[in-house]
């Protein structure tokens, strides 16, 4: 579960102490479609626009892997 809070503490420029309240309330190393979402908003009204994409990418897969959920 370290590295799935590394890769996103990195890549989302999120803190680790939001990452991993995230991940223990998803009972695994998994984060919900509406916390990426969320940062998806936050990150555009910050104009990071890099970081913005990759959340915005991490939410379009996860909608499309899981469209039945």
């Amino acid at each position: 579960m370290d590295k799935v809070v590394f890769l996103l503490v990195e890549l989302l420029e999120v803190s680790s102490k939001e990452v991993r309240a995230e991940t223990v309330q998803c009972h695994g190393p998994y984060v919900r479609l509406l916390w990426l979402q969320d940062t998806y908003r936050s990150k555009c009204d910050v104009a990071q626009w890099t970081i913005a994409a990759r959340a915005y990418l991490l939410h379009l897969v996860g909608c499309t892997l899981f469209a039945n959920k």
